[in-house]
Parts: C-alpha cells; structure tokens; sequence
C-alpha cells in the first residue's frame, strides 16, 4: 500500500512538472494594465505589476516606476492655488509652462484661459528669473490663424513680462502634443532649464503636470538629472466637460505606450 502511494505521489509530481507555465506578457501589455488598474483606483496595490514589469523589460520597468511614484505624489499633494511654493530655483534653471485651453470660435480667449494667465503672471512675479512657456495651437473654428500660444504670449507680454522670458509653443493639439513639442524647444531654445512648473486649471493640474513628467522620463530614458516637473499653481476652476479627469489622464498616458 505504501509503495502504492508513492508512486501515486511521483506521478502527480511529474504531471505538476509538465504542466506549462502560463506565457510571459509582453510589457506594453503590463503597462496598459498598471495605468488602467492604478486609474480606476488610486488605492490599488501594483507592486505585483511593477514586478511582472521587471521581468519583462528592465528599462520599461525603472521608467514606469518612476511615472508610477510621481503620479501618486501628484494624488496625495494639496493643489497649490494660484501661487507656486516658495522653495523652487531662482533662476533660469526653472520654466514655467503655462498650459492653453480650447478658444471661442472668433479666436478669443475663454474665461479659464484668463484665468490660467492669471496665475501664471503672479508666478512669473514670483520667480523674475524663470522663463514663461506658452504651449497650446490653434483651436479657433472661425479663425485658424490663431494659436492659444499665440494669444497667451501676447496677453502676458502686454501685462508686463520681459520678452526675452517668453517662449511660445502653438502646434500643440492636446495635453501630450503640449509635452512633446515642449521639450524640444526647452532643448533647443533654453538648455539651461532642468525644473519645470506647470500652471494649468485645479482640475486639470494632476492630469497636464503627470503627463509632462511621463514624456520627460520617457523621453529622456529616465534620466534622473534631466528635465523634471517639480511644482505646479492652478487656477481655481471646475470644468463639468472633464469632470472625469483620470478618465482623460488614463486614455493620453495610453498613447504613450509603444
């Protein structure tokens, strides 16, 4: 009987050993996971995915971590309104990136884009030495010829602010194209910027300041001494069109995802 039993229990060993391991995923797969999971539910615990992450690309794996720990930073930080803190570098090590909103048809500016302004006017204040970036093109149904940008440069420059601290930015179509096309002025036009803060409406704050910080650690195969998003100020304002504001944050972190 014992005998018996054995070889019943070598049996099943083999057949355990046999069965196949469930196939690896690819990363882009774990990726789409670990922002859908983590979107629908800040509380959720991704260790197991980042860990999956690993396995399957180390450098996918540092760079998502990294995006992964901001945007719970960015979650469990009070919005900063209307005003940057007063910690940040007083110098032009340091840009703020003022983020445009959709124009009214005619091409004027919309009361939230005015008020974004605002906030970036005081910040400028704030930090006299920091260059002013304005990112937004052209969304005016009746007039195509003008930029967000445009009009933003425009408005501060009229308000005060020193020409030679504005750049413009006004190709961009939404809060990703804002990122991409951002950096690569500040590369081109300021190399001395390493730290950025983004001024942008309270609602939008979380969503435009990861999606900036998701492009530059990607793009810069996160790099730790590169350009890095570390504040932002918003204009106290709530926008039912994008009351779901993870929702957009979660569906342009996907288009990043090769």
């Amino acid at each position: 009987m014992k005998k018996k039993l054995l070889l019943l229990l070598a049996w099943v060993l083999l057949l355990s050993g046999c069965a196949e391991k469930p196939e690896a995923r690819e990363a882009d797969v774990i990726i789409r996971e670990l922002i859908g999971v983590y979107a629908d539910d800040p509380a959720a615990d991704t260790d197991a995915l980042l860990t999956e992450l690993e396995a399957a690309d180390g450098e996918k794996a540092q760079q998502w971590k990294q995006i992964m720990d901001f945007w719970r930073t960015q979650d469990s930080t009070p919005i900063s309104l209307e005003a940057l803190p007063s910690s940040l570098p007083n110098d032009d090590s340091l840009c703020l990136v003022v983020l445009g909103f959709e124009l009214n048809s005619d091409g004027t500016m919309q009361e939230e884009l005015l008020g974004r302004l605002q906030v970036a006017l005081h910040c400028a204040e704030q930090y006299p030495n920091a260059y002013v970036l304005c990112t937004g093109g052209g969304t005016a149904f009746n007039a195509p010829e003008v930029t967000e940008a445009g009009l933003m440069g425009q408005w501060l420059l009229e308000h005060g602010l020193a020409e030679e601290r504005l750049i413009v930015e006004e190709h961009s179509r939404s809060t990703v194209e804002n990122a991409l096309y951002s950096l690569g002025m500040l590369r081109s036009r300021s190399p001395s910027v390493r730290s950025l803060a983004i001024i942008s409406s309270s609602y939008h704050i979380v969503w435009g300041s990861v999606l900036f910080e998701s492009v530059l650690v990607l793009r810069q195969n996160g790099d730790e001494d590169g350009i890095h998003v570390i504040a932002n100020a918003a204009y106290p304002f709530l926008n039912e069109r994008y009351s779901d504001s993870r929702s957009f944050l979660r569906s342009q972190l996907l288009s990043l995802v090769s």
